[in-house]
């Protein structure tokens, strides 16, 4: 770790730098007050795409200036006879790089960037391919597309309100014509602002238009999957999910009722039937990234990482550049088995020779449980698996404990789910927010979870199925609740199905 000690707040320091490496600041007022932060470097991070450079122009540049080349999606429609690559190759000033693929350059000096493929099976097994094709695909031959644009509206994504309602309404009206958007927002609550429309002004108008929407509560599973049902199947356009979140999950199965998606397996299995290709757009410094790269890759699409808001417009724009002008590879996969595949693409980067890594799944024999929220239950029942992630089923007013009519439906979910697993049992964790006592919250926690158990006894679920847990302060979903909506997200009753 890097610690930058007694320097004055402003200036520029210069530093060596590695991936993954931790650098801190800590700095003291007059007044002897302190403060800190620290970033993680992920990585070498090169400028938005939003320029288009011809290769003849950096071949012999004396500066030698790299080639940066990104695999942002997989089509494996035709495993095992193909599998296409879509590659993004630019430099490392941010433009796109045409003209490195036939007829511009001849196929063995195509072949002496693009090198090699690795491609590697769950055995361990490597297989090593040197036959394959490169073409560039240019927007005068690209198909159209339909993109579905799903919002994460919960409290944990308030700091990025404003440059996302600024970046989406700058990618509404810039659209290509031949391109349908639909925009679907999501905390708790769920809204549909528009379906598949090509009319830049009609979503614009509609997307100006939009409700206000209620900031408890993240039904990330639910809401990606009412962004899925917008897709229209018979379509030939290609089909591509925009997720922009942090990958937290909390309330989906307040939803199931309305038959919606409650867990990560259904929403990678339902896109793969469907065809669409998932790029979560993962925002703020606690992104659960494990769950989002397990959703982009097992769908075929990226996880892309926004660390401002000013990176949402920037994502927005390469993505949109970067569909209508790509290179693609065409191989023929020497293993023919389902399951993980890890691909490697070996190439010249102007420089030296690096390579680029991408990874997919054939078949359908897929389980998703890591990174997903689940409850270990080595700390519960050990015979025990979780059937959904932990969820908010209810929340409350300050110093309350009944239960409010609009929470309902959710714990109608819970009982509907543990009518068709008779084996099935729950926990109850009841909460509260910061204020108060130990002693009283504790109380409290556990009057708002009898005033549950209590319901879901009512709608005859054996008693011995269900355990009260009360929680009190102890695990809030905001540990500052500098705003009326932490306090309520706080104020809640989470329930873990197990079977």
């Amino acid at each position: 770790d890097l610690l930058i000690p007694n320097q004055p707040f402003a200036g520029t320091y210069k530093f060596k730098f590695y991936k993954d490496m931790v650098v801190s600041v800590e700095g003291t007022d007059a007044f002897g007050k302190t403060a800190s932060r620290s970033w993680i470097i992920r990585n070498i991070k090169r400028p938005f795409i939003r320029n288009t450079i011809s290769y003849s122009e950096i071949k012999n540049d004396a500066k030698k200036r790299r080639i940066m080349i990104d695999i942002f999606e997989v089509n494996r429609d035709k495993f095992p006879q193909e599998v296409k690559m879509k590659l993004l190759v630019a430099d490392s000033l941010g433009n796109f790089i045409s003209g490195l693929a036939p007829p511009d350059l001849s196929a063995g000096e195509a072949r002496k960037i693009f090198m090699e493929i690795i491609e590697t099976g769950e055995n361990g097994k490597s297989e090593y391919i040197t036959n394959f094709k490169v073409r560039e695909v240019t927007e005068k031959i690209n198909t159209p597309y339909d993109i579905a644009l799903c919002l994460d509206y919960s409290g944990s994504m308030q700091p990025f309100r404003d440059a996302l309602e600024s970046a989406t309404s700058v990618l509404l009206n810039s659209k290509d014509d031949a391109d349908r958007f639909s925009v679907v927002r999501f905390s708790n609550d769920l809204l549909k602002d528009s379906d598949l429309k090509h009319s830049s002004d009609e979503l614009v108008q509609k997307w100006t238009s939009r409700k206000k929407i209620n900031f408890a509560g993240t039904a990330l599973y639910a809401g990606a999957d009412a962004a899925l049902n917008t897709f229209d199947t018979t379509s030939t356009h290609q089909k591509v999910l925009f997720l922009l979140t942090d990958g937290q999950e909390n309330s989906s199965f307040a939803h199931a009722g309305s038959g919606l998606a409650y867990n990560i397996q259904q929403i990678a299995e339902k896109a793969r039937k469907l065809g669409v290709k998932i790029y979560p757009i993962g925002l703020g410094g606690g992104v659960n990234e494990g769950l989002l790269q397990d959703l982009a890759w097992l769908t075929d699409g990226k996880l892309l990482l926004g660390y401002e808001g000013k990176d949402i417009e920037g994502i927005y724009g390469e993505l949109s550049k970067t569909f209508k002008n790509y290179y693609e590879i065409t191989y023929t996969p020497r293993s023919k088995s389902d399951g993980k595949k890890t691909v490697l693409l070996k190439y010249n980067n102007n420089q030296k020779e690096v390579a680029v890594e991408t990874k997919f799944f054939a078949g359908d024999k897929f389980r998703i449980f890591e990174n997903t929220g689940f409850v270990s239950s080595k700390n519960t029942k050990l015979a025990k698996q979780p059937l959904v992630p932990k969820q908010a089923v209810a929340f409350f007013d300050v110093n309350k404990d009944n239960l409010q009519p609009t929470f309902t439906p959710s714990l109608d979910a819970v009982v509907t789910l543990m009518n068709k697993n008779p084996k099935a049992t729950a926990d109850i964790l009841g909460h509260t927010d910061l204020t108060g006592t130990d002693e009283r919250n504790l109380d409290l926690s556990k009057r708002r979870a009898e005033t549950v158990y209590a319901y879901l006894v009512g709608k005859g679920i054996d008693k011995s199925r269900l355990t009260v847990k009360p929680m009190g302060a102890k695990e809030p979903v905001w540990t500052k609740e500098k705003e009326a909506w932490q306090a309520q997200e706080n104020r809640r009753i989470e329930i873990i199905l197990w079977e």
